[in-house]
């Protein structure tokens, strides 16, 4: 008698639930697949190059016009289809929350988000902040056309540019606001501080790097697997001198928080007037 008179109280629970899940994680993976289906030989000439290694997070692909070496935004270009719904479902959405919060956005700030990925933190911003003009860049192709494509669904108006973090495309003082998220930890330890001089640069006097990644310490194989290796606890002290060598000021970490794929940290840095 108890399971038959809670039926309908739990019934829309249950519906609730299966349209979250559709929603979020199933319907995005059937629109990565359809995306990704490669067409004629060429398109089966690059999946058979995925395929022979996709478990090498340490592999950076080439690309012969750039003549530059980059991480792909999932590790592997055969792991792109699967990006965005599995970082959804361990709370790397949500995570951006207290990002997007510390950066005080209002209406007329230029902002760039620096390994921009598939383009879900700019998105993101652009559609909760419709005043703000956003901007990301990224080395790796693919991610970009799939983020190009997220932005038109959305209704978005986000330019995404093609670049690397240590020689952006953009003239002196051309943002409020830059945003790192679960990027920093992707390069080469030898262009770091590059990078960093390079977002200070392009900010413009009392602007803000605002920066989230691993806080350090031993992660979750998953993680390695989707971010190569992480910051650990000495990186972390040398990142905060590398920000203060930049030319960059009051360089803190602002706030920490424990994901499924390990411990992240927040940080924050401005632009001197």
């Amino acid at each position: 008698m108890w399971e038959t008179a809670s039926e309908p109280i739990l019934e829309p629970i249950r519906g609730s639930f299966r349209d979250s899940f559709r929603e979020s994680i199933l319907a995005p993976i059937r629109e990565s697949i359809r995306e990704s289906i490669p067409s004629g030989l060429r398109g089966l000439r690059g999946l058979w190059v995925n395929l022979r290694g996709p478990f090498s997070h340490a592999h950076y692909t080439y690309d012969r016009n750039v003549t530059r070496a980059y991480l792909p935004a999932a590790g592997r270009d055969f792991f792109l289809p699967f990006y965005d719904p599995l970082t959804r479902l361990l709370g790397c959405h949500a995570a951006m929350s207290p990002l997007i919060a510390q950066a005080r956005l209002s209406d007329g700030l230029e902002v760039l988000d620096v390994g921009c990925g598939t383009g879900t933190l700019a998105i993101r911003i652009a559609r909760e902040y419709p005043g703000v003009c956003v901007t990301g860049v990224d080395p790796d192709p693919l991610a970009l056309a799939r983020a190009r494509r997220k932005a038109a669904r959305a209704r978005v108006p986000v330019v995404f540019e093609r670049g690397f973090a240590e020689q952006l495309p953009f003239g002196d003082r051309a943002f409020d606001r830059v945003f790192s998220s679960m990027m920093f930890h992707h390069l080469p330890g030898s262009v770091r501080a590059a990078a960093l001089a390079d977002i200070a640069r392009v900010l413009r006097p009392g602007g803000r790097l605002e920066l989230v990644d691993f806080a350090g310490g031993a992660h979750s194989t998953l993680a390695q697997l989707l971010h190569g290796n992480q910051l650990n606890a000495a990186a972390e002290e040398r990142m905060l001198r590398r920000m203060s060598e930049a030319g960059l000021t009051a360089a803190a970490r602002t706030a920490s928080r424990r994901t499924l794929i390990g411990a992240i940290a927040y940080y924050q840095a401005t632009r001197p007037a």
